[in-house]
C-alpha cells in the first residue's frame, strides 16, 4: 500500500523556516501501531493523517475528514501547525473545491476556511488557571533557573503549563535563554504537565508586538517546537484577559527564526489565519504555506466572552482559595516532621490518612490490655520516637474523661502525644 506523504512548512513564507509537519492521505485506515511508526519515521514535531469519513469520499470533492496528529513519541489530541499544513494539501496539492472543510478531531470539529490567498483555521480557545508554584517549583527552576516568575498558570484541558517571566525582562532575554527541555522530565514531579510554555510582555507602548513565547514538550518527544497553535491557543486567552485586548500580535522564538500570529479571543475560539504566497508545490512532497492570525467577531460577542473568562476564573480563583484553606487547617492538625518544610498537599493528605490509621490503632490497642502499663509498653515497642514529631505534653483536666486520662496521661521520655 502506497501513502502520499507531504512535507510542510506551515506559519511561514519561506521554505525551510516555520514549523514543518508531515500530511499522509489514508485512502483506507491504517493499523493503530502502523500510524506511530510512520510518524517516528518522519521525525517532524508532528505527522498529520487526513482520512475519508465515507469510502465513497473523495480528497478533491469531500469536505469533511478524520483528523489524527502524532508526535514520534505518541499521539497528541490538538495541533495547530499540522492542521494548518493539512489544510494547504487539500487545497492547494489536492485542488479541494470547497471553500470550508471540517475536521473531526480528538478537540471537535476544526474548520478551515479558504479566503483568496490565505487559509483561516478556527481553533479551540483554552483557559488557564493560577497555579501553586510549591508543586512545579523543581520544573520551574529547571526551565528558568534563578528567573524572577511573574505569573504562573495552567490550562487543564491541554495540560500546558504558562509561565510568565517578570516584564522587566527583554524580549532578547528570552530569545536568548538557554533551556534544557530533557531535564524537564524528571523534574515534573505531578504528572499533569505535558508541555511548557514561556513567555514576556512585549511592548507596553502599544505598538510593535504584545508577547512573546517559546514552547517545550519533551513529553512528546519535542525537546522545543517552532511555532504551536495549540499554545496559542493557551496564550490568547491568558494575554487577551492581562491586556484587555481583542486582537493580539504575538511572536514564538526558536533559533532566531520568528512566527508572527495576530490572535483574538472570541468566545472559545481562536482563529488562525495562513498567507500561502504559492499556491503550487515545490516538489511532489513539499508545499508551502505562511500566517499570521485574525479574527473577525462582534464587539458585543466579545464582551459578553470577556465577561464570562473573567466569572470563570473568579470562580476558578475561590475554589482554590478554599481548597487552600482546608489543607492549611489540615495541616494544623497533623503530625510534622519538622518546621522547616511546608507538606505538600499529597503529603498532607497521606500523612492524615496514615494518623487516623495509628490513632485508631492505638485505640484498638488499648482496649485489649487490661492494665495501663502492660498496654504502655506494647505501645513503645511498636511506635519509635523517630516515627512521629514530638509534641508537648499537655495533662489533662482532672474532670475530662477518665479513659483519656488513662490512655494519654503516661509520658514517656522518648515517646510524647498531646491530649
Amino acid at each position: 500500500m502506497q501513502i502520499p506523504i507531504f512535507t510542510v512548512d506551515a506559519f511561514t513564507n519561506r521554505p525551510f523556516s516555520g514549523n514543518p509537519a508531515a500530511v499522509c492521505l489514508l485512502e483506507n485506515d491504517l493499523d493503530e501501531d502502523l500510524h506511530q511508526k510512520i510518524a517516528t519515521e518522519m521525525n517532524l514535531s508532528e505527522t498529520a493523517f487526513i482520512r475519508k469519513l465515507k469510502p465513497e469520499g473523495d480528497f478533491t470533492k469531500s469536505s469533511c475528514f478524520g483528523l489524527r496528529w502524532f508526535t514520534p513519541a505518541n499521539e497528541v489530541p490538538l495541533c495547530g501547525h499540522a492542521t494548518l499544513a493539512s489544510a494547504a494539501v487539500l487545497f492547494h496539492v489536492q485542488k479541494n473545491t470547497n471553500s470550508v472543510l471540517t475536521f473531526v478531531t480528538l478537540s471537535g470539529e476544526l474548520k478551515a476556511r479558504q479566503v483568496k490567498d490565505h487559509i483561516v483555521l478556527d481553533l479551540p480557545l483554552y483557559a488557564a488557571y493560577p497555579q501553586e508554584l510549591k508543586e512545579v517549583e523543581e520544573l520551574i527552576k529547571a526551565a528558568v533557573g534563578d528567573m524572577i516568575v511573574q505569573d504562573l498558570c495552567y490550562s487543564p484541558d491541554t495540560k500546558k503549563l504558562l509561565v510568565r517571566l517578570s516584564d522587566t525582562y527583554e524580549r532578547s532575554v528570552l530569545e536568548e535563554l538557554k533551556v534544557s527541555a530533557q531535564h524537564f522530565l524528571s523534574a515534573e514531579k505531578t504528572g499533569k504537565v505535558k508541555g511548557l510554555i514561556l513567555t514576556v510582555k512585549g511592548n507596553s507602548s502599544g505598538k510593535g508586538h504584545d508577547f512573546y513565547s517559546r514552547y517545550f514538550a519533551p513529553w512528546y518527544g519535542i525537546l522545543e517546537d517552532p511555532v504551536t497553535g495549540s499554545a496559542h491557543a493557551v496564550l490568547s486567552s491568558y494575554w487577551s484577559e492581562q491586556l484587555g485586548k481583542k486582537e493580539m500580535l504575538g511572536t514564538e522564538f526558536l533559533l532566531g527564526n520568528l512566527c508572527v500570529c495576530e490572535s483574538e479571543a472570541a468566545s472559545n475560539m481562536k482563529t488562525c489565519k495562513s498567507s500561502h504566497l504559492d499556491s503550487g508545490v515545490e516538489s511532489d512532497t513539499q508545499c508551502r504555506s505562511g500566517a499570521g492570525c485574525v479574527v473577525k467577531c462582534s464587539s458585543e460577542r466579545m464582551e459578553n466572552a470577556a465577561k464570562r473568562r473573567l466569572a470563570a476564573n473568579a470562580r476558578e480563583r475561590r475554589r482554590m482559595q478554599g481548597l487552600n484553606t482546608a489543607f492549611d487547617r489540615l495541616r494544623k492538625v497533623v503530625p510534622q516532621w519538622g518546621q522547616d518544610k511546608k507538606l505538600s498537599k499529597y503529603e498532607t493528605l497521606q500523612m492524615a490518612l496514615s494518623y487516623i490509621m495509628a490513632l485508631t490503632r492505638i485505640l484498638a490497642e488499648a482496649e485489649r490490655y487490661s492494665t495501663e502499663r502492660e498496654w504502655i509498653s506494647l505501645h513503645c515497642e511498636h511506635f519509635h520516637a523517630d516515627s512521629y514529631h514530638h509534641y508537648t505534653a499537655q495533662k489533662p483536666a482532672a474532670d475530662s474523661d477518665p479513659y483519656a486520662q488513662r490512655v494519654f496521661s503516661y509520658h514517656p521520655e522518648h515517646f510524647q502525644m498531646a491530649n
